[in-house]
Parts: C-alpha cells; sequence; structure tokens
C-alpha cells in the first residue's frame, strides 16, 4: 500500500497545550481530555481505512480541514461553496492533532512524515465537516 485516504467526521480538532499539576512536590504532566478522546476517535477511523498496515518509511501527509459552514452564511438562493478559512484554528496545531492520532497506527511514529501540508477550508453550505487525512509513501 501506498497510499490511503482517511475521512474523519466532525469539526476538526486542533491539539491543546499540555497540562501540569502539582501532587507530593512533583510536577506531573498530562493530556487534557479532549485530547486524549479525539485521537482515540480519530484512531478507530485511521484503522477502519488501513487495517493492520503501517508506513514503515517516510511518508507525506496532507490534511485538509474543513470546517462547519456558518449559520450567519448560509444563503437560501445561492448556497455558499466551499472556501479557505482564515478565522479558524492554527494549522499546525491541526498537523500535531492528525500526527499523534496516527502514531502506532499509521506510522511508527510522526518523526517519519517528512513532508506536510494542511489546508483549512470552510465547508459547503449543506455539507458536513471533517478532517481528510491524505497519507503516501515519500520517494
Amino acid at each position: 500500500m501506498n497510499r490511503v485516504v482517511i475521512s474523519i467526521p466532525g469539526p476538526p480538532f486542533a491539539l491543546k497545550r499540555a497540562r501540569h499539576s502539582r501532587a507530593g512536590g512533583f510536577v506531573r504532566t498530562y493530556d487534557p481530555k479532549e485530547n486524549v478522546s479525539w485521537k482515540g476517535s480519530a484512531g478507530v477511523f485511521m484503522r477502519q481505512a488501513i487495517g493492520h498496515y503501517i508506513f514503515p518509511g517516510p511518508v507525506r501527509l496532507t490534511v485538509t480541514a474543513k470546517f462547519p459552514c456558518p449559520k450567519t452564511d448560509e444563503r437560501k438562493r445561492d448556497p455558499r461553496p466551499e472556501r479557505w478559512s482564515m478565522s479558524q484554528k492554527d494549522a499546525d496545531n491541526i498537523l500535531k492533532a492528525v500526527g499523534d492520532a496516527g502514531n502506532g497506527i499509521l506510522w511508527l511514529d510522526d518523526r517519519q512524515v517528512v513532508e506536510a501540508t494542511v489546508r483549512k477550508r470552510i465547508a459547503a453550505q449543506g455539507t458536513a465537516p471533517e478532517t481528510v487525512v491524505e497519507v503516501e509513501e515519500a520517494t
């Protein structure tokens, strides 16, 4: 297998920063609940698409984040088409979320990603939001 396309339904997720807490004089670092939950659900869709194959070498990653069309932009006569989004979440945090979710499922570690592209779009009116992940072997 040299290329796979995965669709993760729902609004795109941007990875949140790690949290810290103090316990008994030590600092503990942990992932927020939202991160753990999204990585788990994304992992299910990734596993369904790829099965038990793991990319062994360098990979090229393309992530297309399609955000929901805002209710204020909806039109009755001329439905809004898909378009670029600049006001939504940071592209690098979306990429981090996909990279971390793919660890052990799509690749051994996200260090294997040698080329990455992130596209932020607002979905066409009436279209569900999703995150589309394309992974292919880098040659």
